[in-house]
């Protein structure tokens, strides 16, 4: 890639800024590549969901609600990739931002996609994406207690990895630049700075705010999953008597009206 051109640097970023490698341009590739290719399989997956509703095809009601149950993580995953490998083409030629963490960013998405794809094609697990409570915990027989665990671990790694990115961005975008303030520009707004930073370093800056700023909360959540973990098989005995008459999920072509997660509200009715 050539050089940087000097007129888009903030002043005290010309020294600091390398010229990027083929290196860096193949990790931008890497995510984004990555990213299409699951958003395109999970957009397979999600045509044929409508397929069998419009009973062009016919797939059983447990495959129906585990293909909506990895296509909703899938879909999200996908473009987190496909964005976070844009941001790094596109920021790396005026913020230097770190290899080893970009890498590591990666490996704990991967990671945590192949938990969550294991936990659902190969364990069963169906409680959809958003595995409201109490479902995930009493899944009338549908899945084991590994594959809950297993993709809740998934969706944790997939956080993880995304917030090691965006610490990184934030790390060395406010290195760069001289803090956080002068970063967002806010010194240029108020009218005592002529030189601000370029507008994508100040796009990314923000979107790379909410992560850090969420982590104690997910933390928190956290705690409570391993708390729900432990007391799963303390209960496993009992949720018989707790799950509705029928064991199997409702007909996927009504699942508009028919969702199983229909089932927690029902437990928590009963409970």
């Amino acid at each position: 890639m050539a050089a940087v051109d000097a007129a888009v640097l903030h002043a005290r970023a010309v020294e600091s800024v390398a010229v990027p490698r083929s290196v860096e341009r193949r990790v931008g590739l890497l995510f984004t590549g990555t990213g299409i290719a699951v958003f395109a399989v999970m957009g397979v997956f999600g045509l044929v969901m409508r397929l069998t509703q419009a009973t062009v095809l016919h797939v059983s009601p447990a495959w129906f609600y585990r293909l909506m149950t990895v296509h909703g993580a899938g879909m999200l995953t996908g473009a987190l990739l496909a964005m976070m490998g844009a941001l790094w083409f596109v920021l790396r030629e005026t913020v230097p931002l770190r290899l080893r963490r970009a890498l590591a960013s990666y490996v704990f998405v991967l990671v945590g996609a192949v938990c969550v794809i294991v936990s659902v094609l190969v364990g069963g697990f169906a409680a959809g994406w958003t595995f409201l409570t109490p479902l995930p915990f009493h899944p009338a027989g549908q899945w084991s207690t590994w594959a809950t665990a297993v993709f809740l671990v998934g969706l944790l790694l997939v956080g993880v990895g995304f917030f090691v990115f965006c610490a990184d961005v934030l790390a060395s975008t406010t290195t760069t630049y001289g803090g956080l303030a002068r970063t967002l520009g806010i010194p240029y707004l108020r009218g005592r700075d002529d030189s601000p930073p370029p507008p994508h370093a100040i796009a990314a800056t923000v979107v790379s705010l909410p992560p850090e700023a969420s982590i104690l909360i997910q933390s928190s959540g956290g705690s409570i999953v391993f708390n729900c973990f432990s007391m799963m098989a303390a209960s496993a005995s009992d949720a018989s008597s707790l799950l509705l008459p029928t064991r199997s999920l409702r007909s996927p072509a009504s699942a508009s009206s028919q969702s199983p997660l229909k089932l927690a509200f029902v437990l928590k009715a009963r409970s």
